[in-house]
Order: structure tokens, then sequence, then C-alpha cells
């Protein structure tokens, strides 16, 4: 979480506040045709005027109050970002590596003497995305070990929730009453096929099953 994510979660609260209000009323049984109407046009302008600068600059303090309340820091996916203007900004990133323990005395030293890596090559060779900054700090891991950990740190940032309530959705289908005994490594094996379920579709099974009969050759199934 930085601060461009609270001050999207703070607008999004605020709109959804003003929708919830005219949901709630539109859903009484006393409104009419003409009542929904106004309600829906007064719930239009609340929207309009967000667009307005005094309406964003509200916005903008009351996020960056609650960001300093939290200590947070800068977008860090802007500081890792090759094309960025603020790449590989020194600040920025130490506050967010304070955030996972990340030693920061050597992410200091490391961030120059990237900085100074990147300047002998050429522009061409120069990583020119987040993924691409990661596969290069890759081949010079031992190097630059405090700053690959953030970079895969800002890789791994989840977007939404969306990925971890997948992942209970499919958990309580695969560990059902039939499977309660189940253990864990069997459990995780089933939970990665049944949440990547593209990558579950490309397995040639009858390699699998070649695999597994090699592997317990005195197993009384016939495969």
């Amino acid at each position: 979480m930085d601060r461009r994510f609270v001050r999207y979660l703070l607008v999004t609260k605020h709109i959804l506040k003003k929708a919830k209000f005219a949901s709630d009323m539109l859903q009484k049984p006393t409104n009419d045709l003409s009542n929904a109407i106004d309600l829906i046009a007064s719930l239009n302008e609340e929207v309009d005027a967000c667009h307005s600068r005094t309406k964003c600059q509200q916005f903008w303090d009351e996020a960056e109050d609650v960001a300093d309340c939290l200590n947070l820091p800068d977008d860090v996916l802007l500081h890792c970002y090759p094309s960025s203007s603020s790449f590989l900004d020194e600040d920025s990133l130490v506050a967010f590596a304070k955030l996972f323990n990340v030693n920061t005395d050597c992410l200091r030293c490391e961030i120059a003497t990237f900085h100074h890596l990147l300047k002998q090559k050429d522009k061409e060779d120069h990583p020119k995305g987040l993924l691409q900054m990661l596969s290069y700090l890759v081949t010079l891991k031992e190097a630059f070990s405090e700053l690959h950990c953030i970079v895969l740190i800002a890789c791994t940032l989840p977007v939404s929730s969306a990925e971890c309530e997948r992942s209970f959705s499919s958990m309580k289908l695969i560990k059902n009453e039939l499977r309660s005994v189940m253990k864990q490594e069997r459990l995780d094996s089933l939970m990665m096929l049944g949440i990547h379920r593209e990558r579950g579709e490309k397995l040639d099974l009858d390699n699998v099953v070649d695999r597994f009969k090699a592997r317990f050759p005195n197993c009384r199934i016939s495969l």
C-alpha cells in the first residue's frame, strides 16, 4: 500500500458513500418516479463536483494526512520503473525498504553503484520495464541483493484482493467433506492446479502417468 492507493481509496469511498445513500433512498417504498429522477440528478451533480480543483485538493490533503499517519512511502513502482523521472530515487526507496526490514545502508550503496553501472551502458541496453529490471538484476543478484529484493517486492505487490478471494473460493471446492483428512502438501498441489487452471490444462497427462509409474513401480493400479 502506498500514497497513490490511499488517494484512490478516499475518492472511491466518497463516491460510493454518495451512491449508497442514493441507492437506499431509491429502495424506499414511498418513493415515486419524480423523486427518483431528482435523486439521480443530484447524485450526478455531486459526482461531477468531484472533478473541481477545490474538491481534488481536498481529497489530496486528506490522503496525505492519512498517509503521513501511516508513514506510507510514495508510489514505489514509479521509482523502480526505468522510464520514470524518479527512477531509483534513493529517499523514496529507502522509506519503502524500511517496511520490509531491508538493509537500508546496503541499499543506498547499491543504488549509487547501479546508477554508475547504467551510465556505462548504452541506452538500448537499459531495462525498459519493471519485469525487465527484475530480470536484469537477477544476473547481478550477488552484487545488488537488496535492490533486487526491493524490485522483486514491487513486482509481486497485488493489484487487488481478487487473487486471495479466488484462492479461498477454490479451497472451498477442493477441501470438501470427502477430503477433510487431506495433508497440507496434497492440498497445496491441488490448490495450485485449481487456481492456475490454465497452466494445469497444458500439462501432458501421459507424461505425468509415466513419471508416477516410474516413481512407484510396485503400484497395484494398472496405469
